[in-house]
């Protein structure tokens, strides 16, 4: 099925951008922003942590430029925060602020390069996949080997990345931070049938410690809302978003690099063909689980469970031993925080 990607102005789908103190990327951020002039602009600036004295100027210099670099006629909807939200809160209360007066939404982080053509595909995608209920979101990064595609340009996956993403608020609305809906499934084993073994451990993982609030994520608990309701996400086969802040150390959380393929960034053109089902690419997923969710050892899945268990069964015992561990390796080793 083909597709027409228009890039005719105006460009009436809201974006959001999403910041915080990192004035670097965020200049070569805003600027490929800058070049498909949105008519409504959104953007959530979170705000200065009170542990880092340095954050009030990062912050400050952020918002600053933002003001003062919008050189197209636009609504721009400032949402300037005065205390710090946090991953786990700011960016999905973010989405959620802005769907709840839009339609539907293009979300860029203040790392997240993207090429022009990024925002077409999406403003197409989200128009041609409005009212199926099967389709929740459109991805730009694609990091997958291209004869996954075939003779398509994208295709339908359980694995879609928020490396610059889109989607509906008919979607959105299944977002639970808090994964309450998680239990029972894990119990019912309702979405172990969609991962192979050792993907379903890690996934199962992610969802306990997202459960826990162990994690200072947003994303793993927006992949179970669509994980529960068999949601799709479209995944072009040229990558259309680089990761900067990687790239320049600054991002907020530790992941592993050298999981990733180079992005290199291959626009795309005026149209591209879809599949003509709206159904899952097994071929893309076997490969994403093989090489994302690799095989785990028993003694890995042993010493995993265990903990989970206790963590989950015995939560006073688990955090007696969660604050004993932290004291002792503070006794050996120095403090140390996560890259700015």
């Amino acid at each position: 099925m083909r597709i027409e990607i228009s890039r005719q102005e105006p460009f009436d789908v809201p974006v959001l951008l999403i910041c915080y103190h990192r004035l670097d990327t965020l200049k070569l951020v805003l600027g490929q922003i800058a070049k498909v002039r949105p008519r409504r602009l959104y953007v959530f600036a979170d705000g200065p942590r009170a542990d880092r004295p340095e954050d009030e100027r990062k912050t400050q210099d952020v918002r600053e430029y933002i003001d003062s670099h919008i050189d197209w006629s636009c609504e721009l909807h400032r949402m300037y925060q005065e205390a710090n939200k946090g991953c786990r809160i700011g960016p999905p209360g973010a989405i959620s602020e802005v769907l709840s007066r839009e339609e539907s939404v293009i979300i860029v982080e203040d790392d997240m390069y993207c090429d022009p053509s990024f925002f077409y595909f999406c403003r197409a995608m989200l128009e041609r996949y409005r009212d199926d209920q099967r389709v929740m979101m459109i991805s730009g990064l694609s990091v997958r080997a291209k004869e996954c595609f075939g003779e398509n340009d994208a295709v339908f996956s359980l694995f879609s990345s928020i490396w610059g993403w889109a989607t509906w608020r008919r979607a959105w609305n299944y977002y639970d931070v808090d994964v309450r809906d998680w239990p029972e499934a894990r119990r019912t084993g309702k979405l172990q049938g969609l991962f192979t073994p050792d993907a379903y451990e890690q996934i199962r993982h992610s969802y306990n410690n997202c459960l826990l609030k162990k994690y200072p994520n947003w994303d793993y608990q927006w992949d179970f809302a669509r994980h529960l309701r068999n949601g799709l996400g479209i995944i072009p086969k040229f990558n259309l978003v680089r990761n900067i802040g990687f790239e320049q150390g600054s991002g907020e959380h530790d992941f592993d690099v050298s999981k990733m393929p180079e992005m290199k960034l291959e626009p795309i053109g005026d149209a591209i063909e879809m599949p003509e089902q709206v159904e899952r690419s097994m071929l893309y997923d076997t490969q994403f689980m093989r090489e994302f969710y690799p095989h785990l050892t028993p003694r890995a899945r042993i010493v995993r469970n265990t903990a989970e268990w206790i963590a989950l069964n015995l939560p006073g015992f688990w955090r007696f031993l969660v604050n004993s561990k932290r004291k002792i390796l503070s006794v050996f080793r120095p403090h140390s925080r996560m890259a700015e």
